[in-house]
């Protein structure tokens, strides 16, 4: 059996654009204000990510707000300038998927080239959605021993999770070993990967949708049994966030849980890694029962293997994207074979004679 997964991801900085509803990136906004608490218009604002070095600068507006929209999750760093004060620096600002943070600042009076750091400051919550939703970070996924490596445990961690086993509902398509979400149906989960939908469309090819799909006509894209491996793999992933209820109207399309998954980009720096999971019968003790009748152990071999890499694209004499343009190329495939132990039955050897008649008493 062999189940290979492949991601691609190109980012190209260079031409940020704006995304539309169920983006996976998140925006800061935020007053600049003086040290008499007067609006300061036209301060410069830059956010420079820490990982990838590209930075977004914008300007306040006319009532001192600014506003950094579309930024890619992860660690950044934001610098407020203006002529006749000083310019602040406040750095380890993490951006999780979809967050919406408020930042403030208070620009001192003082020359431009002066610098200041700040580093403490109040936490950063994010004040402008309402939504009951769970963050799992790429760091996480590392630290957990993960079965199968499928994120599929870390998304029942989340609170109104509870997951349906394919004997705990009806047969049928989008029912075999899903999440139920705060007693919602387990087809009427919607998934998106890096803003682009991961639910398939259900039909019998005239227009009658097929039994068991939710509202929209769709199912999520897992594999038979319910689970996830098969929309993105755990190397390739960076964070995702799971939203339970109360979340925008951007999400209507389900009424289950919005599960929202963001992949790794390339950095400034060039990085890989390379792994290979070994599982083998020869390691294994014998089953009892095939132990007992001298049966030898069925054949079990299992490679999951694969490798990451990703970094600035750099074409020699041609072209230089660092800081610019960065690629990210997750391979990861299994190869198993399955094991089926051994059973032995025994039955009636036949004769040819019928057996005596016995007279009741």
């Amino acid at each position: 059996m062999r189940f290979p997964r492949f991601t691609f991801v190109a980012c190209f900085a260079l031409f940020a654009l704006r995304v539309a509803a169920q983006s996976p990136n998140g925006n800061i906004n935020g007053l600049v204000l003086d040290p008499s608490n007067q609006l300061i218009v036209g301060a410069e604002v830059t956010a420079v990510n820490d990982v990838t070095g590209v930075q977004f600068t914008t300007k306040t507006n006319n009532e001192g707000v600014y506003v950094l929209p579309s930024l890619p999750p992860g660690p950044y760093r934001i610098q407020v300038s203006k002529f006749g004060f000083k310019t602040i620096i406040r750095p380890d600002i993490v951006l999780r998927i979809q967050d919406a943070l408020s930042i403030n600042f208070t620009l001192p009076v003082g020359a431009v080239f002066e610098v200041m750091t700040v580093q403490g400051g109040s936490s950063l919550v994010n004040t402008e959605s309402a939504a009951v939703s769970t963050v799992i970070n790429q760091k996480f996924v590392e630290s957990i021993p993960l079965n199968g490596r499928s994120f599929q445990d870390l998304i029942s961690m989340t609170p109104g999770v509870v997951t349906q086993g394919p004997n705990s509902s009806p047969s049928g398509v989008g029912s075999g070993g899903d999440f139920s979400v705060n007693g919602q149906r387990t087809e009427s989960n919607y998934y998106t990967v890096d803003g682009v939908a991961a639910n398939l469309a259900v039909g019998d090819g005239s227009g009658n949708l097929v039994q068991n799909a939710a509202a929209s006509g769709s199912v999520p894209a897992s594999t038979v049994l319910g689970t996830t491996q098969s929309l993105i793999s755990v190397d390739a992933l960076q964070e995702f966030r799971v939203q339970t209820s109360t979340y925008s109207a951007e999400y209507g399309r389900s009424p289950g849980g919005q599960i929202s998954f963001v992949t790794r980009s390339g950095t400034k720096e060039f990085h890989g890694s390379v792994f290979d999971y070994l599982r083998n019968g020869f390691f294994d003790a014998n089953d009892w029962f095939n132990d007992h009748y001298g049966v030898r152990p069925a054949a079990l071999k299992q490679n999951d293997f694969g490798g990451t890499m990703g970094g600035p694209v750099v074409i020699p004499g041609l072209y230089n994207g660092k800081e610019r343009t960065f690629f990210f190329i997750s391979y990861e495939g299994l190869r198993l074979t399955q094991p089926q132990a051994a059973t032995i039955q025994s039955v009636a050897r036949a004769t040819g004679k019928e057996p005596p008649m016995t007279n009741p008493k």
